[in-house]
Parts: structure tokens; C-alpha cells; sequence
């Protein structure tokens, strides 16, 4: 995948998309952010063997091979609390980072830059 260039922007939003980049493709990506970037807004697989079973708790109600397959998948390729803004490379000097775990496997994560003040951008 190509990221190159700079990621023009206020908010950078992302659903379901970043656990399937490479490590090295997520480093570049977080390398991208421009200095203009004041959020960023992540929902994610929360990788847990947990939501694996959750996952096949819905396997009788007709879900397809190929939705099995991926969704368990997704789930192993997801991210742990911290995982993905060491992966970005955002230092926690210059984001304030929320991360949350939904009950059903998502991972939600906030990051806001904080001003040069100290104190986080409205």
C-alpha cells in the first residue's frame, strides 16, 4: 500500500481499516499526519480471544464460510490498549490518547493533539 505524502486535514478518520496495514505501513501512515492534524478517530478489532468466541456464538445464525473465516481473522489482527500509537509513532507528549474496549470487541481509540500550552485542542 503507497502512503506517501502528507495526510491534509483536521481529523483523520478511520473504521475497520487500519488492522489490515502492516506495521511498517501503519509507522508511515502516523508518519504522514501533518502538523494541522487535531484528532484522530479510530474504531478498531480489539484483539481478544474473548470476542473470537462472541464471533462464533454467531456462526448458527447464518453466517457465510467466508464471514466466519474473515471475522476471526479481523479479531487476531486487531490491536491491544497502546499497540496502535506505538505503532503510529504518537507520542504522548503531543496527543492526548483515550482508548475504550466496547463489550462486543471494538476498539476505540481518540488521539487529540495537545497545543503548545499544555492543554488539549477543543
Amino acid at each position: 500500500m503507497f502512503l506517501g505524502g502528507r495526510l491534509e486535514g483536521e481529523l483523520l478518520v478511520a473504521n475497520l481499516f487500519l488492522h489490515h496495514l502492516s506495521d511498517e505501513e501503519l509507522g508511515r501512515l502516523g508518519a504522514a499526519v501533518s502538523a494541522e492534524t487535531v484528532a484522530l478517530f479510530f474504531c478498531e478489532p480489539y484483539r481478544h480471544r474473548v470476542h473470537r468466541w462472541q464471533g462464533m456464538l454467531l456462526y448458527p445464525f447464518g453466517l457465510s464460510e467466508v464471514t466466519r473465516h474473515d471475522m476471526q481473522v479481523s479479531i487476531r489482527a486487531g490491536f491491544r490498549f497502546g499497540e496502535l500509537a506505538a505503532l503510529l509513532g504518537l507520542d504522548s507528549r503531543d496527543w492526548q490518547i483515550v482508548e475504550k474496549r466496547s463489550f462486543l470487541g471494538g476498539l476505540r481509540f481518540r488521539a487529540v493533539r495537545i497545543s503548545m500550552e499544555g492543554s488539549a485542542t477543543s
